[in-house]
C-alpha cells in the first residue's frame, strides 16, 4: 500500500467489525482506500440477538466443543435452558454464548446445564451497597481482571507514597 506500482500476491483477507465502515469513512475514522480494498465481498451476519432461533443449534455445537476440549462429562441441555438462552440479548454475541456454555458445562459435571446470565440491559458494575462498597460480579473477564489488578496496584502505590510523605 502506498506504492505507485502494483505487486502481485496470492492472499485473502477476512476482516470483521461491528461498525458501519461507510459511516466511519465519512466521519474520517477509517481510511477510504482501505475500505475499498477490504470491501470486495462483504458478508453481513445478523447479531445473535436477532437470530435467536439459531441458539439451540449453536448451544449444541458449543456443548460438543466443550466436552471435547475440556474432557468433561456431556451435560444435558434442557428446554428450560434453551428458553433461558433465547430470552437473553447477547451483547457479547457468539463469543459470549460460547463462554456461557463452557462455564455451564464445567459446573454441570454431566448434569443439566444451569445458565447464570445477567439481567439484560443492567450494568452489573453500577451496583453499590449501602456502605458504599461495590457489588463484586461472580465472574470477571480477562479485561476486568487486568483492570482490577491495575487499580489495586495503583492504590497500593498511592498508599505507599502517602505513607512515605508522612514519615
Amino acid at each position: 500500500m502506498g506504492e505507485e506500482r502494483t505487486r502481485c500476491a496470492d492472499v485473502r483477507i477476512v476482516a470483521a467489525t461491528n461498525r458501519d465502515l461507510k459511516k466511519e469513512v465519512a466521519a474520517g475514522r477509517f481510511r477510504e482506500d482501505l475500505y475499498y480494498r477490504l470491501n470486495v465481498f462483504p458478508v453481513k451476519v445478523a447479531a445473535l440477538r436477532d437470530r435467536k432461533e439459531d441458539i439451540p443449534l449453536l448451544a449444541a455445537h458449543f456443548i460438543d466443543l466443550s466436552v471435547k476440549e475440556l474432557g468433561c462429562p456431556r451435560p444435558r441441555l434442557t428446554r428450560a435452558g434453551i428458553e433461558t438462552l433465547q430470552n437473553y440479548d447477547w451483547p457479547g454475541n457468539i463469543r459470549e454464548l460460547r463462554n456461557v456454555i463452557e462455564r455451564a458445562a464445567i459446573f454441570a459435571q454431566g448434569g443439566a446445564l444451569d445458565f447464570d446470565l445477567p439481567a439484560t440491559g443492567v450494568d452489573l458494575n453500577s451496583f453499590v451497597l449501602e456502605d458504599g462498597n461495590e457489588v463484586e460480579p461472580e465472574y470477571l473477564t480477562d479485561a476486568e481482571m487486568r483492570s482490577r489488578e491495575a487499580r489495586e496496584s495503583f492504590c497500593r502505590f498511592a498508599e505507599d507514597q502517602l505513607e512515605n510523605q508522612r514519615r
